[in-house]
């Protein structure tokens, strides 16, 4: 049992941290350069140092069964790769460098809470979540817990393509926002990787959003309500790489609103935007709009080029179905080719 705050250092020949902790396990400084750490608590995992660096290491693996860190006090750690599992309490890290979730171990698949809890990951760099052996890598499995996934910095990007479900609620909301980019499936590995909210789905990128490979970005999984507001800085796109089917779509009566500061463009092979319910979809593009896919909404639909055009880019297709339908732009709608 760990009565007093862990401290440990490997670093000089870096080999491996194990410590197995009966009970709670305080966390000071725990070293082990290039080697991993692996800690485990039969009870919560806490940070005794404040903002100081709690674990340095090359992989992280994190055990425990009340907690993982504190909403108000996260773990602060220095890695590469991370995995992390509690039943309740939630997990919450702060990492610098770039990191990767699961494919440490195969053990604890990602990051996991398995009963209630929001998860947390706070990074400076990038966040990649591509680990083709597990699904449902960042997975909140019971209670309205969420997650919050920020890659901060200027180059920071948000990266899924595990070939499965990347990040999942049961009905909590589901937040990510990058510096940079935010990349839902991964196009060079040719793996899609779904994002499925069961409550709210809140996506912001410092640049591009972009859908690729028959990824699914959804709200509302749960039917307790839930709606997708997705912001760019500069472009969002629904594209197919490789795989056709990306897609953003809110179940029930959840809305979809798309805000670009560029364009918002939707390729033949995407599944484009949708609503099942009585939710409306909103897309705003402060350039211009193309539409190569579907837009499909239970409730009215709004589409604003501000200064471009409206582009219909699928021939004889249907571009748009909604009840009521508000088209806007600058420059043009549907002006080559009739929507």
């Amino acid at each position: 049992t760990a009565t007093t705050v862990l401290n440990a250092d490997s670093s000089a020949d870096g080999s491996d941290t194990n410590i197995d902790s009966i009970g709670a396990l305080p966390i000071g400084l725990v070293t082990a350069g290039v080697g991993d750490v692996n800690l485990t608590s039969s009870a919560a995992m806490t940070d005794t140092n404040g903002a100081l660096n709690n674990v340095t290491a090359t992989n992280l693996t994190l055990s425990a069964v009340s907690g993982i860190g504190l909403s108000t006090d996260l773990l602060d750690t220095t890695v590469s790769g991370l995995e992390a599992e509690t039943d309740t309490g939630g997990i919450h890290v702060s990492n610098t460098g770039d990191l990767s979730i699961g494919g440490v171990t195969g053990l604890l698949g990602g990051a996991v809470v398995n009963t209630s809890g929001d998860i947390t990951l706070i990074n400076a760099g990038d966040v990649s979540i591509v680990d083709t052996v597990d699904n449902d890598l960042v997975d909140v499995d019971g209670g309205t817990g969420s997650v919050t996934i920020q890659a901060n910095g200027a180059t920071s990007d948000i990266l899924t393509g595990n070939g499965d479900t990347a990040i999942e609620t049961v009905s909590g909301d589901i937040n990510l926002s990058a510096g940079q980019d935010i990349l839902l499936g991964d196009s060079t590995a040719d793996e899609f990787g779904d994002v499925l909210s069961g409550g709210n789905l809140n996506l912001t990128a410092g640049r591009d959003l972009i859908l690729d490979d028959d990824t699914f970005a959804h709200s509302n999984e749960s039917g307790l309500g839930g709606n997708i507001v997705a912001n760019a800085v500069n472009d969002i796109i629904l594209t197919d790489t490789n795989s056709a089917g990306a897609e953003f779509q809110a179940h029930g009566d959840g809305s979809v609103t798309l805000n670009a500061g560029g364009d918002v463009t939707m390729t033949a092979g995407s599944n484009g935007v949708e609503t099942d319910g009585a939710g409306a979809i909103t897309m705003t593009a402060n350039g211009s709009v193309v539409l190569d896919s579907a837009v499909t909404g239970g409730g009215n639909v709004t589409i604003t080029a501000t200064t471009g055009s409206i582009t219909d880019a699928n021939a004889g297709s249907n571009n748009v179905t909604a009840p009521v339908i508000d088209l806007n732009a600058a420059t043009g709608v549907g002006v080559a080719d009739a929507l």
